[in-house]
């Protein structure tokens, strides 16, 4: 799930605002894995962001957030 909010100088979020995201999390079957984040030019929801909203709504392990450059293994799920 691309969940850094992307968006431009101007108007709404071209990908998924932060409910999209929550409805999303909430509806999957399974765990998700959240990426585009951090990008300060377009996507500017930080990971740290990101885990504290889900953590609020206690929904952190449903989604992985990976760092840069982590590679996805079964221990994430």
């Amino acid at each position: 799930m691309a969940a850094g909010s992307a968006s431009l100088d101007v108007g709404d979020s071209l990908l998924m605002n932060p409910k999209d995201i929550l409805s999303f999390v909430q509806a999957a079957p399974g765990k998700v894995i959240a990426n585009h984040m951090d990008a300060l030019n377009h996507c500017p929801t930080t990971r740290t962001k990101r885990q504290y909203m889900l953590k609020e709504v206690g929904l952190q392990e449903k989604v992985w957030i990976p760092e840069n450059g982590e590679t996805m293994n079964t221990a994430h799920f």
